[in-house]
């Protein structure tokens, strides 16, 4: 069975958001409320706090996004390759490897680098 253009796109967008949800993620994992209070110093009070008051829901709502990209990454992934559902440890491990390399340690590298 041939793979149409719209599920390759599928799996190429889906990783692709997924992936700048992950550095969103990790970005603002490794920040803390009182960074963050430093670098809106020359911002105007308000504006400050209304970034402070929201900045908790921000980083919930992030990471949620960042879940549900990943779920249908890992969907398109299933229906690009469905060879894979007749090996489901494979596909774990294939999709294990996928999460910790491109989702994971990869956005931590950015953001190190970013923190140098």
């Amino acid at each position: 069975m041939e793979t149409e253009i719209v599920e390759w796109i599928g799996l190429g967008l889906s990783f692709f958001v997924a992936f700048i949800f992950s550095l969103f993620h990790v970005a603002l994992w490794s920040t803390s409320k009182i960074s963050i209070s430093r670098y809106l110093e020359d911002r105007e009070k308000p504006y400050r706090l209304k970034i402070l008051e929201i900045y908790e829901d921000l980083r919930i709502s992030v990471e949620i996004i960042r879940a549900l990209f990943l779920i249908a990454f890992l969907i398109y992934l299933f229906v690009v390759f469905p060879a894979l559902t007749l090996w489901p440890l494979s596909y774990l491990a294939i999709a294990f490897g996928i999460y910790l390399i491109f989702f994971d340690l990869l956005p931590r590298l950015f953001n190190s680098l970013n923190n140098s």
